[in-house]
């Protein structure tokens, strides 16, 4: 009787999931059709400026996806079609990112350049911004490559003969790659193999908070959830998707929770800090643990009730995590607030925002 009562409660659960997702994503494809009939414009609209015998010109719709989704840009042009200037268009990217990237001259890359130097130049991309950094570089190369196949865009033969496509990647890009992928089999090994691989448990949480979360900000949020309900699921950020994927299908294989516990580098950062104070830990009643549980729930309720209601954005619903304190240079108050209180709770009630608040984390484990 008591797996039939889970069972049952658990599809009720998924089914609750199912239907939420169903209602953003239906919500804010009505609203993108609302929006699109009330304000279309032509990505091969041409404007001459008043200064310079220029254009601009907006790309094209791309499967590119960004931290919020689609990275439409809006590319300036001299007479030469030299590029003069690249800004982000209407988008739904966290306004942090989009002000951390503009203050470190990633949309200032590509001036001067003409159309093919721009589709072979190697833009990195930033660091805890990568998600949107990458989702714009590859939107610009696409737009302006197809529109130099078309003749839309002027370009030199010769320059055009010596071309190979996209750049290839840059070794520090490959290196950032190699860290997270030993981060993530570290992890997967401690998941299959918890016994054993106990005495190297503070490694991977240091590799976590270090590797994953200040060095390249790589974790799982509500926002991500939100925007794959809204846009679909995209590899445009392979590691991302594929932390996800495994978030997902390993807790419904194994009914253990994989993410929370072995990656998440906010998790890992609580842990480590309640290692401080191993010894005087709050000893809560079962009534207590009973009704701190209510917090995550109904704080899931209400950030699902500000989005699909307009009251707060998608991008804005990051201000209810504590991720953005690992981007430190984004100076962003309300997570450097949630991050602060959270870790010091967690040195007497060890991983406080794990257990009880994280709505990424209510998600995921509904999956167990």
């Amino acid at each position: 009787m008591k797996r039939s009562h889970f069972s049952r409660n658990k599809l009720l659960r998924l089914v609750l999931v199912i239907a939420l997702v169903l209602m953003i994503h239906y919500r804010f494809a009505l609203k993108n059709t609302e929006t699109d009939t009330d304000t279309t414009v032509s990505s091969t609209t041409t404007v001459i400026s008043d200064t310079n015998a220029g254009r601009v010109i907006i790309t094209e719709p791309t499967d590119n996806k960004g931290y919020g989704g689609p990275t439409p840009l809006r590319i300036t042009l001299d007479s030469n079609d030299r590029i003069q200037s690249v800004e982000l268009f209407t988008n739904q990217e966290t306004p942090a990112f989009v002000k951390r990237i503009t203050d470190k001259g990633f949309f200032n890359s590509w001036n001067g350049l003409s159309a093919v130097e721009a589709v072979e130049h190697p833009v990195e991309a930033i660091t805890g911004s990568t998600m949107t950094t990458r989702s714009v570089i590859n939107t610009l190369r696409d737009d302006i490559d197809r529109r130099i196949q078309s003749g839309e865009i002027q370009s030199d033969p010769a320059a055009r003969k010596s071309s190979q496509g996209k750049p290839s990647q840059s070794v520090m890009y490959y290196v950032k790659s190699a860290l997270s992928i030993a981060v993530l089999l570290l992890a997967l090994l401690s998941f299959f193999f918890p016994k054993q691989a106990k005495p190297g448990r503070v490694v991977l949480l240091g590799l976590s908070v270090i590797v994953l979360g200040f060095w390249q900000g790589q974790y799982l949020s509500i926002t991500h959830f939100f925007n794959w309900s809204i846009h679909g699921f995209s590899w445009t950020v392979w590691f991302i998707s594929l932390m996800a994927l495994l978030a997902v299908l390993l807790p419904l294989v194994t009914g253990k929770s994989f993410y929370c516990v072995y990656v998440c580098p906010f998790g890992a950062a609580q842990e480590l800090v309640s290692k401080l104070n191993p010894k005087h830990r709050l000893s809560l009643s079962d009534r207590a643990i009973k009704i701190l549980k209510y917090i995550q729930p109904i704080f899931f309720a209400i950030i699902i009730l500000g989005v699909v209601s307009d009251f707060v954005s998608v991008p804005d619903s990051s201000v209810f995590e504590p991720f953005l304190a690992f981007l430190l240079s984004t100076h962003h108050a309300p997570a450097l607030i949630i991050a602060g209180i959270s870790l010091i709770v967690s040195t007497v009630l060890p991983k406080f925002w794990c257990k009880y608040v994280c709505p990424a984390g209510f998600c995921l484990n509904l999956m167990k």
